[in-house]
Order: C-alpha cells, then sequence, then structure tokens
C-alpha cells in the first residue's frame, strides 16, 4: 500500500486492527514523502507500483484515462453501504459507471483567525463577509514600512486556482465550462476572483513566498497575517508547531449573498495489474467501511474544525 506522508502513525493503527479481523492478510505500508504522483506515475509504467495506494482527486482523470487502474464495480457487493457517500465525492473517481476509487476522507476549507491580533485591532468575531473581511483587513494590516510592505498582513494567500473555484461562482461564473475549457478569465468569474487580487496589491494580503513562509498555516502560525483561507488540516499543524497560538476557525466569508467553499478528498485506489487483487480490495471496503471510519475517527483522521 502506498500513501503520502502525514497522519502515517494514526493509518498503522486502522492498518493492524484490519489485519486482526484478517488474519490471512499481511498489509506492506509505505510512505512515499516528496513528488508523490511523479514516483508513483514511473512505478506504474514500470510494473512496480503498489496494489493499493492514495489517488487525489486533481489526479484521478489522467491515471484513469491511462487504464492503469482497477474499476471497482464487479467488487462491491449489497453489503458495501456504497449509497453512504455524497455523489459529489466520488464523481472525480467515476468514468460513465464505472468506479475507480473510493473516498477514503474530504475536507472543506474554513477562515482560520488569530484571536489575538483580532482583539487587538478591536475586532470581537471574524467577518462573515467580503465587505466585512475588506474593512477588518484595513485594521489588521499593520506597522508599514518605508515601501509599504506591512509586518503583519491581514490576510495569507494560496495562490492556487484550485482553492478560488468558489470566488469564480460567486457572480455566476466558473472556473471551466462543460466542455472542460477554461473560464476564470471571464468576466463574471474575474469579479469573483478580483476580490483576493485586490487585496494583494493594496497589501494587505501576502503569499507565503512573500515573506518567506511555507504555507498559509505557517503564515498564520508565525502571526505575519491574522486570517487565513485553509482546510483542517491546518488544525494539527498549528497544534503541533505553534502550541501556543490562540486560533478560531469560521466559515468562509460570503460573496455576492452567496456562500462557498470547496471539497478535497483522496480516494483508495487498486492498481490494475494488482498481484493480489481480492485481498486489496477487501484493504479497501474495510478502509472505506464502517469499520475502517470507525476507528479512523476514534483515533483522529477525522478531525473537525473547531468553532470560533
Amino acid at each position: 500500500m502506498g500513501c503520502k506522508s502525514g497522519g502515517e502513525k494514526l493509518l498503522l493503527e486502522v492498518l493492524k486492527d484490519f489485519e486482526r479481523s484478517h488474519p490471512t492478510i499481511r498489509v506492506k505500508f509505505e510512505v512515499i514523502a516528496d513528488q508523490y504522483m511523479d514516483v508513483l506515475k514511473t512505478r506504474l509504467i514500470g510494473d512496480a507500483a503498489p496494489d493499493v495506494f492514495y489517488l487525489d482527486a486533481v489526479e484521478a482523470p489522467f491515471l484513469m484515462q491511462a487504464n492503469v487502474l482497477e474499476p471497482l464495480n464487479s467488487y462491491i457487493t449489497k453489503d458495501f453501504d456504497l449509497p453512504d457517500f455524497a455523489p459529489n465525492l466520488l464523481q472525480p473517481f467515476q468514468v460513465g459507471n464505472t468506479l475507480y476509487g473510493l473516498p477514503k476522507d474530504y475536507s472543506t476549507l474554513a477562515l482560520f483567525y488569530n484571536k489575538k491580533l483580532f482583539q487587538a485591532a478591536g475586532l470581537e468575531k471574524p467577518p462573515k463577509t467580503w465587505e466585512q473581511l475588506l474593512a477588518n483587513a484595513k485594521l489588521l494590516t499593520r506597522d508599514r514600512n518605508r515601501d509599504g510592505k506591512p509586518e503583519q498582513y491581514a490576510l495569507g494567500l494560496a495562490p492556487e486556482l484550485a482553492r478560488l473555484v468558489y470566488l469564480t461562482q460567486a457572480y455566476g461564473g466558473d472556473a471551466i465550462d462543460r466542455k472542460g475549457n477554461a473560464t476564470f478569465a471571464e468576466p463574471k468569474a474575474l469579479q469573483g476572483l478580483e476580490a483576493i487580487v485586490d487585496r494583494y496589491r493594496d497589501r494587505t494580503a501576502v503569499l507565503p513566498s512573500d515573506v518567506g513562509s511555507s504555507s498559509g498555516s505557517d503564515l498564520l502560525g508565525q502571526e505575519k497575517v491574522a486570517m487565513v483561507i485553509e482546510g483542517n488540516w491546518a488544525i494539527p499543524y498549528l497544534q503541533d508547531n505553534f502550541p501556543k497560538l490562540e486560533f478560531g476557525t469560521a466559515e468562509v466569508p460570503s460573496m455576492n449573498q452567496r456562500r462557498g467553499t470547496m471539497v478535497f478528498t483522496v480516494a483508495y485506489v487498486m492498481n490494475k495489474r494488482a498481484s493480489h487483487k481480492k485481498e486489496a480490495w477487501q484493504l479497501i471496503s474495510y478502509l472505506t467501511g464502517k469499520a475502517g471510519m470507525k476507528n479512523g475517527r476514534v483515533l483522529g483522521l477525522h478531525s473537525l474544525p473547531e468553532t470560533p
């Protein structure tokens, strides 16, 4: 089984539970820490890929088209609760009616904010709309030097369209159309994206690379910004690396009276050239079924954002 780094200790505990309930199967667990997809694609070409591995929704179309994944339809029986999965989590791993992966979990975006910096600016609550965020940004951007660069920015940005599609939809636009053509540069889509671009231009927002940080979570933890929009993966990172940081979470501010966020998911998939397909399916069905999901929650694999 191949996976990215992160959460290995917890997953290993779940795999031990699987082996206890399936005494004839042993799972070899391997972490691919760097260049995960590059390594995986190379191994798939060389027939050296694991039988079961993680696959991000963004990467799924390429591997499905390349015909290197095992279709799962014939393995799924009536005792497997496929209707329990939200359709929008299954869709990235489907071609027509053929299903190639089962989601292991999902994450949405939320507004993370530094409670201490908010209090210092006289703000009691996080913004609920982008209009409020704009007003707060002026108060939370502090200590500009001679060239206008602040020591403290209001908002940390992730310059990835995959994180910002909900903004392209705020005024009726979208990132792509039904034919798969890019439309994020059209006026309706740009109207939402300009809310981010304008914050960067007026220097109330900053990219991690601008100030030597590695991510939005790192920006918040180092108190270089008062707010970031991140997923629940930021929670253990902040707790482990910045244990004294007092942060809260809230819904992503609405824009044009429309609420929006993003859903990110990764699925367990089977290598089409797997040596042990029956056992591979038993592992996938356990990890994504009620038993594996229950154990995962107990162990903390599915952490929920805290309240403000």
